[in-house]
């Protein structure tokens, strides 16, 4: 995760090295002051700028192949401030994404209300968190009461999120969070999402990509690809090990017919890599219009329609540190000509 730091890190500071560079070649003709001096002098501002830099975060994931460095031009974070502290917890959330940005089963007289289904704890590992519930007998879909084989507890981007929230076409965006599943949790043969990216294009309402959980043929952790009509199992790794363990997270995009992915999912404690998946040439795009964007969405989306499998008991996932960033290729310094 270092090299991904300093990737970033080196991009966000290219134009700030550039004027530098400039500025001091200028004093060489005011001067005449000696170039090895000016050199000197550069390459001193140049590591004090990398040696100081704050990274207060887990940083955006960048290609591991990558032949360019990317700086920041914008970002969203969300982060618990702990139970009963500080910003009611739903406000939090419509502060990071909208006002509605919250799709929870207590907000709808005809779902599950009276019962916050989100809300903040703190634990020795991470920290201050949000923590996401569902019932099996008790939630629905929102409130559309037509909808019977499905439930959901989610926080999402939408049409009236911020921009930063929003991939268009050509854009290239960076997604960290930290999640924990319930040490108990059980998955069905039908979907159980717990991180989407889905278009908002007039077209299909299938996620292009989600990160799930489903028990068949032993139970499984996936990612999921969804385009046009096509679906592929991307990874799939067994879920009992990582069940009641922090998992890192984080996903880079770019988002064209002839994109790139990479997600990395590494356990907290020990930092080991649980999943690594890196690809070129992937479609990330559905829709092309200048109003067509990609957004995320976190937490429970499952289906009823094997409810068997399904326990009775309040189904918990842990997640904390959202962090969304929008980047572009940094521009390469020119070195000025005497």
């Amino acid at each position: 995760m270092q090299h991904y730091q300093m990737t970033v890190l080196l991009g966000s500071i290219t134009l700030i090295s550039k004027h530098i560079y400039s500025m001091l070649f200028s004093i060489v003709h005011i001067l005449h002051v000696s170039k090895c001096i000016v050199l000197s002098l550069f390459s001193t501002l140049l590591f004090a700028c990398v040696s100081t830099a704050p990274i207060d975060a887990e940083p955006s994931i960048i290609p591991a192949n990558a032949q360019q460095t990317y700086q920041v031009i914008s970002e969203r974070r969300l982060q618990a401030d702990g139970f009963n502290k500080g910003i009611d917890t739903y406000q939090l959330i419509r502060d990071f994404a909208g006002q509605k940005s919250l799709e929870a089963p207590d907000l709808y007289d005809n779902n599950h209300p009276g019962l916050a289904h989100i809300y903040e704890a703190s634990d020795d590992i991470v920290g201050e968190h949000f923590v996401f519930t569902i019932h099996k007998n008790q939630d629905k879909d929102r409130d559309v009461s037509s909808i019977k084989d499905r439930q959901r507890n989610e926080i999402k981007g939408y049409s009236g999120s911020s921009e930063d929230l929003k991939a268009y076409k050509n854009e290239m965006f960076s997604y960290s969070w930290k999640f924990k599943l319930n040490k108990n949790i059980t998955v069905s043969k039908n979907f159980g999402h717990f991180f989407q990216l889905k278009a908002v294009d007039g077209g299909p309402g299938a996620p292009i990509l989600t990160l799930s959980g489903r028990n068949k043929n032993g139970q499984w952790l996936e990612v999921i690809h969804r385009i046009h009509g096509k679906t592929t199992f991307l990874k799939r790794i067994p879920l009992e090990p990582l069940k009641g363990k922090w998992l890192q997270s984080t996903l880079f995009v770019n988002y064209s017919n002839n994109g790139q992915l990479e997600l990395l999912l590494t356990d907290i404690v020990n930092n080991e890599v649980v999943l690594h998946l890196s690809l070129d040439n992937i479609d990330m795009l559905r829709g092309e219009g200048g109003r067509d964007f990609v957004r995320p969405k976190w937490g429970i989306y499952r289906s009823l329609r094997s409810k068997e499998m399904l326990r009775d008991a309040e189904e918990k996932v842990f997640f904390a540190d959202f962090i969304v960033q929008k980047l572009e290729v940094s521009p390469a310094i020119t070195i000025p000509k005497n």
